[in-house]
């Protein structure tokens, strides 16, 4: 009868060979998967996906895009209900504009977080919540301006849509504008804009991206030809300047009074 004979395979040498083995399988697992789509590590953990296509892509920004788009069309009905809060008679106070009151505070809470004109969604509750409005109301509200959700919302274009409400129907939308003017030139004592503050003002009411883009070639347009062409970011714009551009420019105006009608929900 035969013996067969194993030479002595030593302890290093079979630690080895274990080693040898789960590096050809992880291999042959990293081959499968980059045959179905993309690889990437994540820590020690090997993860997947599948590639992205042209089709997806735009499918997956035009989803992103309607999201936006819901958040922000969703504030105007929270915000009609913020409005309701500050005007309760049980808060009124005489002498006391209840708007002018709530932007500085907003403003105070900016500056302790150390921004200028953005807050967090925690600071923006701290001081809506003092007005009785419901937190539910109050983030559906904060996140019809933080549509990026960064957490971030800018308190001015915040209290000029808080503004737009006050008096709607009676008030003439040039009225309107002008005191959105004075909340932008809060931090400013030259009595004058940037070019890009006038663009973001004349907008408070444009939802679709393509209603924005429209009001940005006519305010560009109507600074241009009353101030001369500069650069948006361009300080050169009084409230004097903005009144004569929306008298020069009435179809300007009745766009943006048809968005705020289209936006603004039945009281």
């Amino acid at each position: 009868r035969s013996v067969s004979f194993h030479p002595r395979v030593s302890a290093q040498e079979l630690k080895r060979q274990k080693m040898a083995r789960k590096e050809s399988k992880r291999k042959s697992r990293s081959v499968k998967l980059e045959q179905r789509g993309l690889k990437y590590w994540s820590a020690c953990t090997l993860m997947y996906s599948q590639s992205e296509t042209e089709q997806s892509l735009k499918a997956s920004a035009q989803r992103a895009q309607k999201e936006r788009a819901m958040r922000s069309k969703m504030k105007w009905k929270e915000m009609l209900h913020l409005y309701n809060c500050l005007r309760a008679p049980t808060r009124r106070q005489a002498g006391v504009d209840e708007i002018d009151q709530l932007y500085g505070q907003l403003r105070k809470a900016c500056a302790e977080r150390g921004n200028i004109n953005n807050i967090d969604r925690e600071g923006f509750w701290r001081i809506v919540g003092q007005v009785d409005m419901p937190m539910t109301s109050a983030n559906r509200l904060y996140s019809g301006f933080d549509t990026e959700r960064r957490d971030e919302m800018d308190v001015r274009q915040f209290v000029c849509t808080l503004r737009l409400f006050r008096k709607y129907g009676t008030e003439p939308l040039t009225d309107k504008l002008l005191a959105m003017f004075d909340f932008y030139l809060y931090h400013d004592h030259t009595g004058k804009l940037r070019r890009a503050d006038i663009v973001a003002l004349l907008q408070t009411c444009a939802e679709k991206e393509l209603d924005k883009e429209v009001l940005d070639r006519m305010a560009q347009k109507a600074m241009n030809e009353r101030l001369g062409t500069k650069s948006l970011w361009a300080v050169d714009v009084t409230k004097e300047d903005l009144a004569a551009m929306l008298a020069d420019n009435p179809f300007m105006l009745n766009t943006i009074q048809r968005q705020l009608d289209d936006n603004m929900p039945a009281h």
